[in-house]
């Protein structure tokens, strides 16, 4: 975010955040303070270099979405947080 604060709304059990200037979905929080944020990757200026390293939540996939079978894939979410890269 470069300027002002993310709307906040709380739907199943986690934190959806979104541009207040515009509506667009910025990220997820699991809870108030929560130690990791899962950013949408639309919501990045350039989302190239953040390749997928899972995918959650396939009960909600679209019928024509392709899957990745070399990352690890989850009907929800999974039991265990996976560590991810983070870009410093």
């Amino acid at each position: 975010m470069t300027k002002g604060e993310p709307r906040k709304i709380p739907y199943a059990n986690r934190i959806r955040s979104f541009a207040a200037c515009c509506g667009t979905h910025l990220f997820f929080e699991d809870s108030k303070g929560s130690d990791a944020i899962d950013f949408t990757i639309a919501s990045l200026d350039d989302p190239t270099p953040f390749a997928p390293q899972k995918a959650i939540f396939l009960e909600d996939k679209l019928p024509w979405i392709v899957i990745d079978e070399s990352i690890p894939s989850y009907q929800t979410i999974p039991k265990k947080r996976l560590t991810t890269n983070r870009h410093e």
